[in-house]
């Protein structure tokens, strides 16, 4: 249960995020520079990148938890993230992150390090669960069903907060 419930956890928030950043990805461009100092397009093209992957993997580890080369890819993933909540709060503490681009205005700290060592936590237990277990954990398994559920309600209420976030910045015309 626990291996099927971090499979799903780890998912939701690379989807999420992944997402989150495609919608400001300019803002999350700017991230990138911090950490590779490149010219703003190239920072731009590294930042649809980064954020089509991240989402690309949280999707497929929705639909296929149980692939075990695509585990330890998402295990390597959450660990580079790791790394960079790592560096931001050694050498850019208070700068933002945009870890969940628009969705939050989250800052390197001790905070986004802690979660980040948590999504890098359940990301190696999903890995451990996949990888030593004869069945691999699919749609039609009771416990990665019964964890789905609640994350899937979660994800829909971070989506409407998202969308009144979004609809007050338009009403301030900050986007315009």
């Amino acid at each position: 249960m626990f291996g099927a419930a971090a499979a799903v956890v780890v998912a939701v928030v690379l989807l999420a995020a992944g997402c989150a950043k495609l919608a400001t990805a300019g803002e999350f461009a700017t991230t990138v520079q911090v950490f590779i100092p490149v010219p703003r397009r190239a920072a731009k093209v590294l930042a649809w990148f980064l954020a089509f992957w991240e989402a690309g993997l949280g999707a497929s580890t929705l639909l296929r938890p149980g692939l075990v080369w695509l585990a330890f890819t998402v295990l390597a993933f959450c660990g580079g993230l790791l790394l960079v909540a790592i560096l931001g709060l050694l050498r850019h503490r208070g700068r933002e992150c945009n870890c969940f681009g628009g969705l939050s205005r989250g800052r390197f700290g001790g905070w986004g390090a802690g979660r980040a060592l948590a999504l890098f936590l359940a990301a190696a237990l999903h890995t451990w669960y996949v990888n030593g277990s004869a069945g691999s954990p699919g749609l039609g398994d009771s416990a990665y069903s019964m964890a789905l559920v609640p994350v899937v309600v979660l994800v829909g209420f971070a989506v409407m907060q998202a969308a009144d976030t979004l609809t007050a910045i338009r009403t301030s015309g900050v986007l315009e």
